[in-house]
Parts: C-alpha cells; sequence; structure tokens
C-alpha cells in the first residue's frame, strides 16, 4: 500500500508531533507513505499495486472538494500514477513475485522486501526480534529484477542504473552505446 498525503507543516507543535509518530508506525508496518506533495488536496492510496482510492473519506474534512471517493482498480492505472507522483516504486513493480531466496545474515530467517522514505529494503522476516537489514544497491539490484532487457540499439545487456530520477534500463555497453529504456516501460 502506498499513501501519498501533505507533509505535517502549519500544525500545532503537539499535532505535529502526533501526525509525525502516525507516519512512522505506517512505514514500521511497511507501507510507504508519500509526504512531498505540498499543494494536495485530497487522499490517494494505492492498495496492493493495482487498487487506487482517490478522494475524501470523509465528507466534512473538506469544503472545497468533490466529497467522493473513487476506486480505480488495474496495475496499469497504478504504474501510471506512481509515474505522475514522480515515486521511485520501479523495484517495488519489478520485484518477482515469488519467495525471496535471501536470508539474514544475522539469524539465517527469510528476507523480506519493506519500503522507507529511501526506498525499498530487506528486512529479517523475524522483526522486531531480529534487526537485520539489506539495503538494495546496484551491486544487488539484478536479484530482485523480475526480466531481462536487450538494448535495442547494440544488442547489449540493459543493466539496472539509478539517476536523479530513479531506476532505469541501461546499456551495459556505456559510454560505447547510451541507449536508456523505462524500467515501467
Amino acid at each position: 500500500m502506498i499513501i501519498f498525503t501533505r507533509p505535517a507543516v502549519n500544525q500545532s507543535e503537539i499535532s505535529q508531533e502526533g501526525i509525525e509518530n502516525l507516519i512512522k508506525n505506517i512505514q514500521d508496518e511497511g507501507i510507504l507513505v508519500n509526504t512531498k506533495r505540498y499543494n494536495m488536496h485530497e487522499k490517494v492510496s494505492i492498495i496492493d499495486d493495482t487498487i487506487v482510492w482517490m478522494g475524501s473519506l470523509n465528507i466534512l474534512s473538506h469544503r472545497d472538494t468533490s466529497e467522493i471517493m473513487y476506486r480505480l482498480e488495474g496495475r496499469h492505472i497504478a504504474e501510471e500514477l506512481l509515474k505522475n507522483f514522480y515515486v521511485d516504486r520501479a523495484v517495488s513493480y519489478s520485484i518477482k513475485e515469488k519467495e525471496l531466496d535471501i536470508h539474514c545474515t544475522k539469524c539465517g530467517s527469510r528476507m523480506v522486501i519493506k519500503h522507507s522514505r529511501f526506498g525499498p529494503f530487506l528486512s529479517c522476516s523475524r522483526f522486531p526480534k531480529c534487526r537485520g537489514i539489506m539495503k538494495i544497491t546496484q551491486k544487488n539490484i539484478d536479484l530482485f529484477i523480475d526480466k531481462e532487457e536487450i538494448c535495442d540499439k547494440c544488442g547489449s545487456k540493459m543493466i539496472v542504473r539509478r539517476g536523479k530520477r530513479g531506476l532505469f534500463w541501461g546499456c551495459s555497453n556505456y559510454p560505447n552505446c547510451k541507449s536508456t529504456k523505462e524500467i515501467f516501460g
């Protein structure tokens, strides 16, 4: 699930602290919360990468909104919406749906994918008893990508690269070939 909301600004210190604690608790459950939408007027939630809820859940919450919730279903709708919100979820959409065969270095339990404000990472399935984590880095990203891409220009293998706009496919023959593709595409 992904929740988009405004940051806890222009609130009293007590309210702001409560909102920040709520967001932290939601993130601890593995839910991505994006608070970078300053001009956001309505709520947006994406559930299981396929169901999009938009609008206002409380008819008294906003005077100037359409007091209705919209439900849109479909992975492609969620992907397009995420592109428009500039959220780096490329890894999440490309992660293999099967269980990962990666184990915690501290206790040997299975690792699971979690999300933080810094992006996806692996956490021990025994959390909070075991706090083993593994960052998803450029070196180990291939463990999580479901498919292989071939460069249209030179025929070389494409590899996942990270740029200022998030993850993308880049030709392994770089700098001789500068071909790129969107991971979403």
